[in-house]
């Protein structure tokens, strides 16, 4: 908790454009217009940095990708180093092999100057991801479209400098543009055969051709999180005002509050839980995962391991921890309150017992008043503290946060999308906001997709997250259905004692030697009979209620099939990358590790998605 520590402002611009045989401008031109525009989103970096409520005042992270063809992504690369801007460079093929392919039809001269040059910006790379893509294409993307790719991945703003003609093939500047455009980013497009047309700017959702003080104002507000209002259960809050919680968040009483939802638990087989809830026990549970993970990862590149500790586990810790606190408190809530309610209910039916409770009727009735203040207390106290919204919204920060890392291994960036923005998450809740600025911090791995390479990404991405993921499901599904099923055998078991209570009533008292054609017996304890049939008559549904209000509010028979369906969604999923490792299969390329990454984070996110629908509903009140 203490090693929280606010995002750093990162602008991140993704460079295509077509090689010198299709330039009809000169590279000075070139170079002076891909200036401006970097200068611009450099300006707008700084302004958001100085938002001390969101960022760290440090100088912001800039960083441009491109391919490093030949033409526009040489001049792009000079002009962003010149800057102080990052390079990361993403190559489609073996370097060399790339280099021969680019040089195919130069003159010698020219050949030996792009060499010289192509080594000298690797050299000066911040990060050089080499792909080893496929050179043929057809139903496999080929190196050039999966470049396309990650550029997309990697940017922010995706310049691009353009003859304005269709495109020829998958993976160049028109298809990346078009892409760029489809998936939401801002497009600048530098014309490529006319030195007199200006910049021009397309913003997602906006029409018409805008300038580069447009693209600043949206980049600004992209990055930032909305002063507006947002309605959420219970209230409108600004998003600022969430963030401003989660910054000075500790669990504080919170985590104090008894955890009765655990100990309900314990009728799935789960062990006792603690009453308090330490950072330190959260943290352990997930720490040798990420140490492995970061291990892993190490091996091709140190430095990005450490970056991650920084920009993803640390937070992740924090985000895990406060959302156990939170859910603890919340779920726990609505059980005290029935729990509350069944109370309440037997002190009103035990001032039926005479004389035994009789004179006691006063008592009784300060209880019962002070169980429903109880109660009403806890919803009060739950409500202002939006137990139900931080539980949702910090699990929902850990596990995006946790899903973002397999990304790493690939260059992608595995934001949270915001689709109802139409691109600009300037309407993003704070988790959104949140999680994208801290995946945003880490740069582009440097490695080489050779096979060993994959097959090391692949068995990492399937232990330590589809197995680990799959187990827990599997558990918790277990878990789930054996409460699910106990409180029913419960709530049967009080049937039958309601049902034969009832009968020996009527066997005792309504047509046996007990009752008298007078009314009475002449038994001294015989009058005490409807009293306690009364007592248990309102008793036992009573508890029988307050188990299912628990049992509905859970939901656990519903946790239980989506958990076990999501277990069955990542085993054929992790029976693909354990095949990786049988040599018969051949070799694994870089899109069949995209193709893992994306399945896997499309069978976690949706099961965040129903989770979290399920959930969104259930608002802590009294008569939960």
């Amino acid at each position: 908790m203490e090693n929280f520590s606010l995002p750093q402002v990162v602008v991140r611009a993704g460079l295509t454009g077509h090689r010198p045989n299709h330039l009809r401008i000169s590279a000075e031109l070139v170079a002076e217009r891909i200036g401006q525009v970097l200068d611009g989103m450099a300006s707008a970096a700084t302004q958001i940095a100085q938002d001390a409520e969101l960022y760290l005042p440090a100088d912001p992270i800039l960083r441009v990708t491109t391919g490093l063809a030949r033409g526009t992504d040489e001049i792009g690369a000079d002009v962003a180093l010149a800057k102080g801007w990052q390079l990361q460079s993403v190559i489609a093929f073996d370097q060399h092999k790339f280099v021969d392919l680019a040089v195919a039809d130069c003159k010698p001269e020219e050949a030996a100057a792009y060499r010289q040059h192509h080594a000298d910006l690797v050299s000066r790379s911040s990060s050089v991801l080499e792909l080893h893509g496929n050179e043929k294409g057809g139903f496999r993307r080929d190196g050039y479209e999966l470049t396309g790719e990650i550029i997309l991945e990697q940017a922010d703003v995706l310049i691009g400098v353009w003859d304005g003609e269709r495109a020829h093939g998958l993976g160049g500047s028109a298809h990346l543009l078009r892409l760029a455009m489809q998936r939401g980013l801002p497009v600048v497009w530098i014309h490529a055969t006319r030195p007199d047309e200006k910049i021009a700017v397309y913003l997602p959702g906006q029409p018409g051709r805008q300038d580069l003080h447009a693209l600043q104002k949206w980049l600004i507000n992209s990055l930032r999180l909305p002063l507006s209002s947002t309605s959420h259960a219970g209230g409108s809050d600004t998003a600022r005002e969430h963030w401003a919680d989660f910054v000075a968040e500790d669990g504080g009483r919170t985590g104090r509050f008894i955890p009765f939802f655990q100990y309900l638990l314990m009728l799935g087989g789960k062990a006792p839980p603690r009453w308090r809830l330490p950072a330190s026990d959260s943290e352990s549970n997930w720490r040798d995962n990420w140490q492995q993970f970061r291990d892993s990862i190490a091996e091709f590149d140190g430095g990005i391991a450490e970056q991650m500790e920084v920009a993803l586990q640390r937070p992740f810790h924090r985000a895990d921890h406060l959302a156990e606190i939170y859910g603890r408190a919340y779920r726990g809530a609505y059980i005290l309150i029935y729990l509350l309610a069944s109370a309440a209910a037997t002190a009103g039916l035990l001032g039926l017992l005479a004389p035994f409770f009789h004179h006691h009727k006063p008592v009784l009735v300060v209880f019962e008043l002070l169980t429903i203040i109880t109660m009403i207390g806890v919803t009060l106290v739950g409500r202002n503290n939006r137990w139900h919204e931080r539980w949702l919204e910090y699990r929902a920060v850990a596990e995006l946060l946790r899903q973002a890392r397999m990304g790493l291994w690939t260059g992608q960036s595995l934001e949270p999308g915001d689709p109802e923005s139409h691109g600009n998450r300037s309407s993003a809740s704070w988790t959104s906001w949140y999680v994208r600025a801290c995946v945003r911090q880490v740069p582009m791995i440097q490695a080489k997709a050779m096979p060993d390479y994959l097959r090391k990404a692949a068995r990492t991405i399937a232990r330590l997250e589809i197995d680990d993921q799959r187990g827990f499901n599997e558990r918790t599904a277990k878990v789930q259905e054996q409460v699910h099923e106990r409180m029913e055998i419960i709530e049967i078991c009080l049937l039958v004692v309601l049902i034969a209570a009832c009968l020996a009533f009527l066997a005792v008292f309504g047509f046996g030697p007990l009752h008298t054609s007078e009314g009475g017996s002449h038994h001294w304890w015989a009058p005490q009979i409807p009293e306690w049939m009364t007592l248990i008559g309102g008793l036992v549904p009573a508890l029988g209620a307050a188990l299912l209000g628990m049992r509905s509010q859970g939901d656990f028979q519903a946790y239980a099939e989506r958990a076990a369906a999501t277990a069955s969604q990542l085993r054929p999923i992790g029976e693909t990358a354990a095949r990786w490792d049988d040599p018969g299969n051949g070799d694994p390329g870089f899109e069949d590790l995209l193709d893992l990454i994306d399945r896997t984070t499309e069978a976690l996110a949706g099961d965040v998605f129903s989770w979290r629908t399920v959930y969104q509903r259930k608002v802590l009140t009294v008569s939960a």
